[in-house]
């Protein structure tokens, strides 16, 4: 694991730890869940991406024009074209 200086305040620094103390776990954490949840988005785009990818491809869907969604298509009752 990296390890990394970081210029906080003193202040907050208490408030923070106070927070995480809490919220049942370090400031060490927090900030280590922080930037996890930072990256892990894009992550799990891309890996979504993929397995929509491997689906239309495992299941054959065949589409002479790609299926373009609607602003319908997000309601509920609404049939898809």
């Amino acid at each position: 694991m990296g390890n990394i200086t970081l210029a906080i305040p003193p202040e907050l620094v208490r408030e923070a730890r106070a927070y995480a103390r809490r919220s049942g776990t370090s400031l060490n954490g927090m900030i280590r869940d922080y930037l996890a949840d930072l990256v892990q988005p894009r992550n799990a785009a891309e890996d979504l991406a993929g397995e929509f990818a491997r689906l239309v491809a495992e299941k054959g869907v065949r589409r002479a024009t790609p299926y373009r969604f609607r602003r319908a298509d997000a309601y509920e009752g609404e049939p898809l074209a």
